[in-house]
């Protein structure tokens, strides 16, 4: 009930304004989600299995608080695949390079990472993964990944500022049947007042600050 009344409170408080009542009803519908959120398969040779799990104009999450999000992969390369095993038991291992983003930053930092239903990153252990991953908090002043930069060269590799992602490296895939496993991310966003979450909205839409009174 309350995500649905925050909303028409907002609503109704732009109809006082000279905001329009949708801008007003966006703005609800942000703070009321905000503060009120709701077999292996074997191993073996394959053929012609290129990453293709981008998805092109997708929305971008925004976070505040605490919340666990899936990501969308922004980068890959083709899979690696090499020889491994014993003499007698030797088979295909195949390892995949992944650029994962995740939501609108900055934000604290990233708590857990899952690959379906395994943790592959956890803050709170030492070390925090057996894997090569970096997280990329979305700040304006982070670099850009070294190994993207020596894919795709210095200058077609952005930053990706403002963006929090993370960047797996050569993450082995013989858990998931050798396949990409659904990803899931835990972020902490900081905290997730209600003058926090309309200030930020109201940032993005270009209400500034001489244009609003939070009080």
């Amino acid at each position: 009930m309350a995500t649905i009344a925050i909303p028409a409170l907002g609503a109704l408080g732009a109809a006082l304004t000279p905001w329009a009542p949708s801008v007003g009803w966006a703005i609800g519908t942000v703070v009321g989600g905000a503060l009120f959120p709701q077999q292996r398969e074997p191993s073996g040779k394959l053929e012609d299995l290129h990453v293709t799990g981008s998805g092109y104009g997708a929305m971008i999450p925004m976070v505040w608080g605490r919340a666990r999000l899936g990501g969308n992969i922004i980068w890959a390369t083709d899979l690696n695949d090499r020889i491994e095993g014993g003499k007698h038991n030797r088979y295909h291992a195949y390892y995949t390079n992944i650029a994962v983003a995740i939501c609108r930053g900055p934000v604290v930092g990233v708590r857990r990472i899952w690959g379906e239903d395994l943790i592959l990153y956890d803050s709170g252990r030492k070390p925090p993964t057996r894997h090569n991953i970096r997280i990329y908090r979305g700040t304006e002043d982070q670099p850009a990944d070294p190994l993207i930069q020596s894919v795709e060269g210095a200058a077609n590799t952005p930053a990706y500022r403002g963006l929090c992602y993370v960047v797996f490296e050569r993450l082995p895939l013989k858990d998931w049947g050798n396949r990409i496993p659904s990803l899931s991310f835990e972020v902490d966003a900081g905290p997730a007042t209600v003058g926090k979450v309309i200030g930020d909205v109201l940032d993005l839409v270009g209400i500034g600050a001489g244009e609003r009174d939070l009080s």
